[in-house]
């Protein structure tokens, strides 16, 4: 199956969708999808079709409550975002342990919407397909899983709820893109922020506590948008030594790529990620000057190495209850850890041009170098 007989098959299904239908017009204009390998190319085109029927739900369910959803007015989340590889996993689970808040967990992340009304069943399903996600990486990407330890109760980035709106920034990392994250960004994020409130509404509809902690990296760039959609979100931005991060990220990337195309080169994703995270911190910075944004910065290091301090800086300048809520189960937080040791030479990166590439940025928040 070529491109053009997937985008047809594809939008038309969602033809009144045209904000929708654009984001695919423009990720399909630029997917690399003839080097792909032919498993690449079948799990890239069961992932649009699957969207596809998510978002169908994703109408109906909003259409069958939509006096029930209307009436939960307020989401406040506490919004973690950083570069990817910052500590953003350990950051999100300690504020959930800690706090009277919730996270998304990876099987409800990856289904939203319910499908059945036995909310038994309903979990049961779910749980079940997040299952046989998280078995089809370990056996297509076998390093993703030491690198990012998941599971199907995992808080992991909220990214995958954008998957409904075909407005997913992460594409460009994944697929080695450079035009698609700019467009759905200066033409249809907003639209798409709207929806993923929608989404937000429709997971706490079943909750009776609507205090989340979300995380997501790309949060970074959407920080304005933000403000309009969540206007009363604190948003929490975390930073690590950025080369430590790069060098990371790096590796999930080529594993992620591997698993798609032909021929990969970590050189090409090194310097790749290298860049887009200088525009994620520009982004950020730029936005947060021009319109004071409510943000903190957290340092990673002090997060581990003085975790009440860091705790008790979040609960101040955020205005939050002393509380913690003793009910919840204990989390082994060194699970989270990576597991695998990585080869800077593979990677061809010189560890000086990184340091003062970001010098600025490492000066401007005092972070500590970790290589």
């Amino acid at each position: 199956m070529n491109l053009e007989t997937i985008k047809k098959n594809i939008t038309s299904k969602i033809n009144r969708d045209e904000y929708c239908i654009s984001a695919i017009n423009s990720l399909l204009l630029e997917v690399p999808y003839n080097k792909m390998t032919m498993l690449g190319k079948i799990t890239f085109f069961s992932l649009l079709k699957n969207i596809v029927k998510r978002r169908k739900r994703f109408h109906s369910y909003s259409k069958l409550y939509d006096i029930e959803l209307n009436n939960i007015r307020r989401i406040n989340p506490i919004i973690v975002t950083g570069l990817p590889r910052s500590g953003t996993t350990l950051l999100q689970n300690i504020l959930i342990q800690n706090l009277q808040y919730e996270g998304i967990p990876f099987w409800e992340l990856t289904n939203p919407i319910p499908i059945s009304n036995n909310r038994y069943l309903d979990i049961t399903f779910r749980k079940m397909h997040a299952r046989i996600i998280l078995l089809l990486t370990k056996l297509c990407g076998p390093q993703i899983t030491p690198m990012h330890p998941m599971s199907i109760h995992s808080y992991e980035e909220c990214w995958h709820l954008f998957l409904l709106t075909f407005n997913v920034y992460n594409f460009d990392f994944q697929f080695g893109l450079t035009k698609y994250g700019d467009f759905i960004s200066k033409n249809t994020i907003e639209r798409a922020y709207k929806e993923y409130e929608s989404l937000l509404k429709i997971i706490l509809h079943s909750r009776t506590n609507h205090n989340l902690v979300l995380k997501c990296p790309e949060h970074m760039l959407f920080t304005n948008t933000i403000a309009k959609v969540l206007p009363k979100s604190n948003i929490i931005w975390i930073h690590r030594d950025p080369v430590k991060s790069i060098i990371s990220y790096t590796n999930m990337i080529y594993e992620i790529q591997k698993f798609y195309f032909r021929t990969v080169s970590i050189k090409k994703i090194s310097n790749f990620v290298t860049y887009r995270f200088e525009k994620m911190i520009e982004k950020i910075s730029s936005d947060r000057k021009a319109s004071q944004l409510n943000i903190i910065d957290i340092k990673f290091l002090d997060l581990i190495s003085k975790e009440r301090k860091t705790l008790s800086y979040i609960k101040s300048n955020f205005n939050l209850p002393s509380i913690i809520d003793k009910n919840k189960p204990a989390r082994n937080n060194k699970n989270l850890k990576s597991k695998v040791i990585y080869d800077l030479a593979k990677q061809h990166i010189h560890i000086g041009s990184l340091y003062k590439k970001f010098e600025s940025y490492i000066d401007k928040y005092d972070i500590p170098k970790e290589i």
